[in-house]
């Protein structure tokens, strides 16, 4: 879940090098949607922590309610601040500073 086109492009290619099958979101409400029509086929959310419309730790929240066992990684390229900075802070959820290598 990205919302830069190029940053969710790159992370795409890099997962599916790997053999990941890979869906995408711009956002967390087009990820929520995304994880409704793919009911039980998703194990791990990949999603920024900044976008519009709702951001990572709104989206981990919904996610931790509806989907427990969906891992969440977050990537950012912002400083740790507020609620995602605490999120992240307490090392409840795995995050990585954008920019990241493979």
């Amino acid at each position: 879940v990205e919302d830069d086109a190029t940053t969710r492009t790159a992370v795409r290619t890099m997962l599916e090098t790997f053999n990941f099958q890979v869906l995408t979101a711009v956002h967390g409400l087009d990820a929520l949607h995304v994880l409704e029509e793919r009911q039980g086929q998703v194990d791990l959310l990949v999603t920024d922590v900044v976008m519009p419309q709702l951001g990572g730790s709104g989206l981990y929240t919904m996610v931790q309610e509806r989907w427990p066992k969906i891992k969440v990684i977050f990537i950012t390229g912002h400083p740790l601040e507020g609620k995602s900075g605490k999120l992240l802070g307490s090392g409840q959820v795995p995050w990585l500073q954008k920019p990241f290598t493979r």
